[in-house]
């Protein structure tokens, strides 16, 4: 990467950001020190995630930095560019408070399932976006070829004690069998499911394992391939990610901090050019929102690959053949009801990883619970009712629940968000929303105490400026506007982001304002 396509791309992600008080000098500090030692995805990956019209404006050219900022980041695209013996973190710049890659500008889709290090922030950006910065690090992994198939199958980490005290009997086999040390595995995702997309990858975090190969495999052109007919097993000790941010403190989380989970700690499979099976998964256990469930695998059904969760689904069967919510513990969110179960699985996010530079991967994926119509979605100062879920998904990993559907609506449901009240304007402004169906809806919790939702709103702004030349304020009203509403202990979050107001404004018949 070129120099000064570094420099853009800092100026751009770090330039406009607001630093005045004497908290946002030191993070800046720690920001500009993590950045020094970081490196930048290439090829076609970015660092910055949203791409907005508004991002072109004279606001953000370069001579709006101020000079010492511009300098400092100048040096810092120096030393990414200076070649370093070790593999640095990839930074991301990420805009919503929880990491997940079905949120919007969260996680990069080559970063699903990977570690993040260090997360930096947030900083508030001249446009008034919140900004974190994640630190994703690289791991040093072998990739395994299989003859006449172009991306590896397999990115591992050999223990390296493996050949140590190994008896002479055993010697001819050390090239066909494989001790894996602690680390990361990245299985290409054709050869757990078909379906998948070309090029994404399976991240898993292990405790151990062992790779088997019935050919020895060979160097060619310096790639460790082995054969078309060679058969390819692994047998891992999977490593759930641990829960070491939970807030007990905060009054946002509580569901996802009471929550219990026991993902499976087992996996095996084998595949070859030709074919791929699942030998073995271990059992998986939940108690979310006061409700037990347990769950193993059904039979010998494949695995198949969802492409809106974006993941690898490991068919699996629940205890029950409904979810019950007994309680939940929110007063940012609410669902309530119950469910019939329409399916359940071991869900696996899928990245499509820089084979040259893959991250470490984060844990052993999630469970999934799939259900039918029964549930209801509210939350704090919506009106009219709640949101009838058609089809809710629900993905729960340790120390987090995500849930995501297309909702079949409520006509009734509105919600109203104070804008400014000033002595111009005392009664105040507002925009209020209305929610199309079926539309999108996302809703997540964190155990260090952050709670999001995330949907589809029509938005009408009863605003008193600006003005038009005959004093009146104009008409704006939006459709099919991306809304986030967040909360934490650090205060609360309220985007309504729309690129297209012009197009809107047209299409509902109103004059251009």
């Amino acid at each position: 990467m070129r120099k000064r396509q570094v420099q853009d791309i800092l100026h751009q992600a770090v330039g406009h950001l607001v630093v005045d008080t004497d908290e946002q000098r030191r993070n800046f500090e720690t920001l500009s020190k993590a950045l020094s030692e970081a490196d930048l995805p290439g090829d076609e990956r970015r660092t910055t995630q949203s791409d907005f019209s508004i991002g072109k404006a004279d606001l953000f050219f370069d001579d709006t930095i101020p000079k010492r900022r511009r300098e400092e980041l100048n040096a810092i695209a120096s030393r990414i560019e200076t070649p370093g013996k070790e593999p640095r973190p990839l930074v991301v710049v990420r805009e919503v408070p929880i990491r997940d890659s079905l949120l919007h500008a969260s996680v990069p889709n080559w970063a699903a399932g990977a570690r993040v290090s260090q997360s930096v922030g947030p900083f508030i950006n001249k446009d008034g976006r919140r900004f974190w910065f994640d630190f994703y690090p690289v791991a040093k992994l072998t990739a395994l070829y299989i003859q006449g198939i172009a991306e590896p199958a397999l990115l591992y980490k050999e223990d390296q004690r493996r050949r140590e005290g190994v008896d002479p009997s055993e010697r001819a086999r050390a090239g066909i069998d494989y001790r894996l040390g602690k680390g990361s595995v990245w299985i290409n995702a054709r050869f757990l499911t078909t379906g998948a997309p070309a090029g994404a990858y399976v991240g898993l975090a292990i405790a151990s394992g062992r790779l088997s190969l019935t050919v020895v495999p060979v160097n060619q052109n310096g790639k460790v391939t082995v054969p078309a007919n060679a058969n390819v097993s692994l047998q891992l000790e999977l490593a759930p990610a641990l829960v070491t941010d939970a807030d007990e403190n905060s009054p946002y989380g509580a569901d996802a901090r009471e929550l219990e989970l026991e993902l499976p700690r087992s996996f095996s499979l084998h595949f070859s050019a030709q074919a791929h099976a699942i030998d073995e998964v271990g059992d998986a256990r939940w108690k979310l929102y006061g409700h037990e469930l347990r769950f193993v695998r059904r039979g010998n059904e494949p695995a198949s690959y969802d492409p809106v969760l974006q993941r690898v689904l490991v068919p699996f069967a629940a205890s029950a053949e409904s979810l019950r919510i007994d309680r939940t513990r929110s007063t940012f969110h609410a669902v309530d009801g119950n469910a019939r179960i329409a399916r359940s699985a071991w869900a696996l996010p899928i990245a499509t990883i820089d084979i040259t530079q893959p991250p470490e991967a984060q844990g052993a994926g999630a469970m999934l619970v799939q259900t039918n119509k029964g549930l209801v979605e509210t939350w704090a100062n919506l009106q009219g009712g709640g949101l009838h879920l058609a089809h809710p998904a629900f993905l729960v990993s340790p120390g987090s629940i995500l849930l995501a559907d297309v909702t079949n609506g409520n006509p009734h449901a509105e919600q109203s968000l104070e804008l400014w009240r000033d002595e111009l304007n005392p009664f105040g402004s507002s925009v209020e929303l209305t929610f199309p169906f079926p539309a999108l809806f996302f809703y997540a919790a964190n155990a260090s105490g952050v709670e999001l939702l995330m949907t589809f709103a029509n938005a009408d702004f009863r605003v008193d400026r600006p003005v038009k030349v005959n004093g009146e304020p104009p008409t704006v009203r939006s459709q099919n506007s991306l809304l986030m509403l967040a909360a934490s202990s650090a205060g609360r979050l309220i985007y309504l982001f729309d690129d297209n107001l012009l197009q809107d404004a047209a299409k509902s018949g109103h004059k251009t304002p």
